[in-house]
């Protein structure tokens, strides 16, 4: 859900034609999690890393996310 609702956003809003395998470089849109850097934990939730966040989707809905460079929370919302 998170990777259909991000590239629709980046189609309709970000002028910048989505790149098959953009791995790390810059290409002026956001991108969502690749597979390879997603897994799932046993307690249900999901982490994902970004180029520049780490991502917390937990099993009640809640998500956090993290800056890699310095740890700090930059958003979260709370699940039910």
């Amino acid at each position: 859900m998170l990777a259909k609702t991000l590239n629709s956003v980046e189609d309709a809003y970000s002028g910048v034609t989505a790149v098959a395998n953009p791995e790390l470089q810059y290409t002026g849109r956001m991108y969502p999690p690749m597979a390879d850097m997603t897994k799932r934990i046993a307690d249900g939730s999901i982490e994902a890393m970004t180029k520049g966040q780490r991502l917390i989707f937990g099993h009640n809905g809640s998500v956090s996310i993290f800056s890699r460079k310095t740890g700090e929370l930059v958003f979260s919302k709370a699940g039910r």
